[in-house]
């Protein structure tokens, strides 16, 4: 049943969208329509906008009986009047920098796209790095009208082409996952889109040929399919079942250098496919129903393939016949690559090592070394400096050549799923914790990270018996997890909350494994939130297990009060006085606390002319427009307001951050929306100057730092 309306464009005190925004209780809005006649204007005293214009316009809408918005129930009209601007923002943004990379379920993506640049991916974008200044050319997080010259899904899989023309192809997550083939010199330029069809879920892998004429790639679907797209066309030149095996994907595929085959391997298959053909062969036969993962294969010269497996073998396939020539470690193999300049082959496997084997006879190891973890992509650039990617979120540049550079680490960053807690710092610096046991500053101007620390020591013991039930009491990975971080600026402490319900209170942002104060336990399970006032005499931590928790910030940390609730606070801002917080529970509750008092008031009249400052909150008065008329209170997951800008920030379910003027009040504002993140957008971050922002997001690797630009005039969007 629908009904037939008015929207306004400014205040109507008897238009139920005004009902709603001034804050009747949700038992009383349940059925409540536009037509019934209820007199406010004496309840809520808005005798004030009796004489302002309205503009109307028609629309239509559906029953509204069950299109509650529930956290209106405590929202309530402020007395001042609120100028609301309905059009697009004066600013935009664009992607300045990613600080991250997806490595941990992915191989081989990470190349030398020249002597200067690395290209790699990292959640819905793919970026080209200078190795000199750390400036980065994104590819992705455009405006909402370019999605198909985007990603919007995490990207799964990418490959380099060098040849007369240069071509990139990236593979994303999906329900159709999509291709994009584009210049690395301009990737606004898209040369071809392709789609993997439904069942497929991800491009699991992705290979050129070396003439650019055909693109090979496969996903996930039951039947193990890879698909052959001629970029000449820009179609699907051939896709070919490879037959059922439940749970059993492919792993690999690379083409010959002359373009007339492809090999694919995977659980019991290594095969060969002719291009022109358009048949196939499996040439490895199953033994004694043993399953072998072929994981890795890789074109040397002449007819000549290595194909690496999970017990650290590698086979060599050459006139039609398949011999294992060579037992490399008791680890899988993870990368297989040839530089014939070099006349070396480089293998990677799962216990750490990199090998190098000589080209000839019986591919002798000339020389081994071993990382802090697993390289899960390997390149060489002609000076003989190995690039490698490693599953701990390192890019490690290892100099052959140069006894003195010999190593570095040329980028840190996070792994394990996603970053947890973000603040910024003095002098443009970012703190970020996650699930992988690390805090690191990064240097916004740099681009570089400037300090590490450990969440908790690691027991060598509990890892290397973590099989076993004494190592499985030994490493809880609770304990080395965190959610939240917090910065107190005039005693420089780093405040680390951990996913075992205890606070950590840091030294400060270069000493972040020097603890001042440990393992200060305020619940159960993971601290969600932590802030200090602006005074820094207060520190307030919200819980998994439903509780807020005041901390005095003398040398002990001692807890002042514990409040315990019905529901978790996943976000909460101090007014600009530090004597309230406004929270939103993990049940979408819209709630306040008397700091004074350390309890929840149901007195919300103070509302009215309260101010805040940073608001993180995704419910209140001055953000209602963000919903974009949606009733689900999970359409929108974190917000973020300027300082000083009349700017807000929110991240939507949809993996999107959207611009919008401030305040927003009605469910139509114009807004700006962009993709980067491969998640729902978790925290926003704001710097001082309002000239940059910073995001991260749930089950994703990036912190993407935004730049806010103005509108030049003339700017269409």
């Amino acid at each position: 049943m629908g009904c037939s309306g008015i929207l306004p464009h400014k205040w109507d005190k008897n238009n139920q969208f005004y009902k709603e925004a001034l804050g009747f209780r949700e038992n009383k809005l349940k059925g409540l329509r536009i037509d019934d006649d209820i007199d406010i204007t004496n309840q809520f005293n808005i005798e004030k906008y009796d004489n302002i214009d309205i503009k109307i316009e028609n629309y239509t809408h559906g029953d509204e009986s069950a299109s509650v918005k529930p956290w209106l129930e405590n929202i309530i009209c402020p007395d001042q009047l609120f100028e609301e601007d309905l059009n697009y923002p004066n600013y935009t943004l664009s992607v300045e920098h990613v600080f991250g990379l997806r490595l941990e379920d992915t191989r081989q993506d990470l190349f030398y796209l020249s002597k200067e640049e690395l290209l790699y991916i990292s959640s819905g974008l793919a970026v080209i790095q200078n190795i000199d200044d750390y400036s980065q050319i994104i590819f992705g997080g455009f405006e909402n009208e370019s999605e198909n010259d985007c990603h919007d899904n995490v990207i799964t899989s990418i490959d380099f082409m060098k040849n007369n023309v240069s071509f990139v192809a990236t593979g994303q997550r999906g329900i159709k996952p999509k291709i994009l083939v584009w210049s690395p010199f301009d990737p606004s330029i898209v040369f071809a889109t392709f789609e993997q069809p439904k069942g497929s879920k991800e491009v699991t892998g992705l290979s050129f040929d070396c003439n650019g004429h055909y693109l090979a790639s496969f996903g996930k679907d039951e039947n193990n399919t890879f698909y052959i797209w001629d970029l000449r066309t820009k179609s699907l030149h051939w896709s070919q079942n490879t037959g059922k095996n439940d749970n059993k994907f492919l792993f690999d595929i690379k083409f010959e250098n002359d373009e007339k085959q492809v090999c694919i391997c995977g659980i019991n298959k290594i095969i060969f496919g002719a291009i022109s053909l358009k048949k196939y062969n499996n040439v490895y036969h199953e033994k004694n129903n043993e399953n072998i993962i072929f994981t890795k294969c890789c074109y040397i010269h002449n007819k000549y393939w290595f194909i690496g497996n999970d017990r650290g073998e590698i086979h060599s396939y050459r006139n039609q016949k398949l011999h294992k020539i060579k037992y490399i470690s008791s680890g899988s193999v993870q990368c297989i690559i040839y530089k014939e300049q070099f006349r070396k082959v480089y293998v990677s496997d799962s216990l750490n090592y990199v090998y190098l084997l000589e080209d000839h006879g019986n591919y002798n190891t000339i020389e081994k070394f071993i990382n802090n973890s697993i390289v899960k992509s390997l390149d060489v650039n002609e000076e003989e400096n190995i690039l490698m990617g490693l599953k701990n979120g390192q890019i490690i540049i290892k100099h052959m050549k140069d006894p003195i550079k010999r190593e570095e680490i040329f980028i840190e960053s996070h792994s394990e799923a996603q970053i947890g807690g973000l603040v910024f710092v003095p002098e443009n610096r970012v703190l970020t914790s996650g699930l992988d046991n690390k805090i690191l500053l990064y240097n916004l101007r740099s681009k570089k990270c400037e300090s590490t620390g450990q969440i908790n020591p690691i027991n060598p013991n509990a890892i290397n018996n973590n099989n076993s039930t004494s190592g499985n009491r030994l490493f809880n990975k609770k304990n080395h997890q965190s959610l939240a971080i917090a910065y107190e600026e005039n005693k420089g402490h780093v405040a680390v909350g951990i996913n075992n319900g205890k606070i950590s209170i840091r030294k400060g942002i270069k000493d972040l494994d020097i603890r001042i104060v440990n393992d200060i336990k305020i619940g159960e399970g993971a601290i969600l939130e932590l802030k200090y006032t602006n005074y820094g005499d207060l520190l307030v931590g919200s819980t998994e297990s439903k509780e807020v928790v005041f901390l005095n910030t003398n040398e002990k940390y001692e807890i002042i009060k514990n409040i315990k609730f019905d529901f978790s606070l996943i976000s909460f801002d101090f007014d600009s006085t530090y004597q309230y917080l406004q929270a939103v529970t993990n049940d979408n509750q819209y709630i306040f606390i008397d700091v004074n008092e350390y309890k929840q008031t149901k007195d919300t009249n103070f509302v009215k002319n309260a101010d805040w400052p940073t608001l993180t909150c995704k419910f209140g008065f001055t953000v209602q427009g963000i919903y974009l008329g949606s009733t689900d209170p999970d359409y929108i997951n974190s917000v973020g307001r300027a300082n000083a800008l009349n700017l807000i920030c929110s991240g939507r379910f949809d993996f999107k951050l959207n611009l919008m003027n401030y305040p927003t009040i009605q469910d139509a504002p114009k807004y700006y929306s962009y993709r980067g993140h491969s998640g729902k957008i978790r925290r926003i971050v704001w710097t001082p100057e309002d000239d940059k922002i910073l995001t991260i997001a749930e089950d994703d690797h990036a912190l993407i730092l935004w730049n806010v630009n103005e509108v030049k005039e003339g700017y269409e969007f």
